[in-house]
């Protein structure tokens, strides 16, 4: 019988696999980070068709699938590496993970030993298991060590209301209550057998916060003669800043300077297709090598963020169709049986920006000027629909990626 592995995203991702491997000292992180990017940046580009906004966290779902990677074997394996761009070597992909996870902790411990937490991010996985449900210990001690993950026995079978309350709760406890339902008891059923369950949640006051009194009612453009009054932040300060004839860009940072928004705008009210056209790693790479620090005169609306989605055909489309084949599929690495298959990738992820920052459940450049522009400071006026990411400056990970084409929904 045909088993089903449930993948689950909070501004994350969810998944199920098993595989017994030892983790492996690396100093590659950068290599991961590379990986997850270029992923980042192929999801976008297979997300963007759809209508109205998009805010996910490519961070969550290679988070996710990376601990379903870890019980992939034979085709299942090599389709998913592709995919997501992970190394063949998984000793030193969840090696990778495992710091990568292990700095957002140590960096979290730190300002907490400070008494200080102007700005946070947080990564927690969890997997759920059906009771009677095998798992190789080899895979157990992967999830546990690499990835940091809580187990726990539940029953999808006669007790659906009961798991997802216990999935949900923990969801919205990792994620301060901006998550609250991530799963439904509609969504399980008697063949389901393993969740894997990621959250991120980030929140960040601005270095440079915005005042209130500045804010203004402003027309943000929607579409190509339809606008809408928004609420328009205003703020003149020295920010990292790039220009060219299509598009211009800044970076916003948040307290401490570990994370900063990314903000994309394209010259033309109606120049966002184009600019996602072009969008990927290597272009974000030049972008961001061109910034240079002067004073910018910024205006960005105040918007709030909702997306949710069920992502198995989009990441069939991206080349990942045996995982999700009952025939096909190959996650013996998870209990030595070729019976499980994933069934489903639910991702929903959440934005507030405001005057204090964002809070969101990731090439070194001169943050200020030291002197006087020669020339006056230009005008960052996003007042109509543009891109934007989170990023952890120092790695350069994607932590959240979206687009805003109206602040009001």
């Amino acid at each position: 019988m045909y088993k089903n592995l449930t993948l689950l995203g909070i501004l994350t991702g969810l998944m199920f696999a098993s595989l017994p491997i030892k983790s492996e000292p690396t100093n590659a992180v950068p290599d991961l980070v590379r990986g997850n990017n270029a992923f980042a940046f192929d999801l976008y580009g297979k997300l963007k068709s759809r209508d109205g906004n998009l805010f996910f966290s490519p961070l969550s779902i290679s988070t996710s699938l990376g601990m379903a990677y870890a019980g992939a074997r034979g085709e299942t394996e090599k389709q998913m590496a592709q995919t997501l761009h992970f190394g063949t070597n998984q000793n030193q992909l969840h090696a990778q993970f495992s710091q990568l996870l292990s700095d957002f902790d140590e960096k979290g411990l730190e300002k907490l030993l400070r008494n200080s937490t102007p700005e946070d991010a947080q990564i927690a996985n969890a997997i759920y298991v059906q009771k009677g449900q095998p798992l190789s210990q080899g895979f157990q001690n992967i999830v546990t060590q690499s990835y940091h993950a809580f187990v726990k026995q539940v029953d999808f079978r006669t007790e659906k209301v009961s798991a997802c309350k216990e999935i949900n709760e923990w969801v919205s406890d990792k994620t301060s209550g901006k998550i609250r339902e991530i799963v439904q008891p509609r969504d399980l059923d008697d063949l389901t057998q393993i969740a894997l369950v990621n959250t991120v949640h980030f929140k960040g006051g601005w270095m440079f916060r915005f005042y209130p009194a500045s804010t203004t009612q402003q027309p943000f453009t929607i579409a190509q003669g339809e606008s809408k009054d928004v609420r328009m932040m205003h703020k003149n300060e020295g920010f990292p800043y790039y220009q060219d004839e299509d598009l211009q860009a800044t970076e916003l940072f948040y307290t401490e300077g570990q994370f900063s928004m990314l903000i994309l705008l394209p010259r033309k009210q109606d120049g966002l297709k184009a600019l996602e056209a072009k969008l990927s790693a290597e272009t974000l790479m030049h972008l961001t090598s061109g910034m240079r620090g002067r004073h910018v005169d910024v205006f960005i609306p105040k918007f709030k963020l909702s997306f949710g989605a069920e992502l198995s055909e989009c990441l069939k489309t991206m080349g990942m169709q045996k995982a999700f084949s009952a025939h096909d599929a190959d996650f013996s690495g998870m209990d030595g049986a070729r019976d499980l298959h994933i069934s489903a990738v639910f991702h929903k992820a959440v934005a507030d920006v405001n005057e204090d920052g964002t809070e969101a459940a990731a090439s070194s450049v001169h943050m200020m000027s030291n002197g006087m522009d020669l020339d006056p400071p230009p005008t960052f006026r996003a007042d109509h629909p543009f891109i934007f990411l989170i990023r952890e400056r120092k790695s350069g990970s994607i932590l959240f990626m979206g687009r805003v084409i109206d602040p009001t929904k």
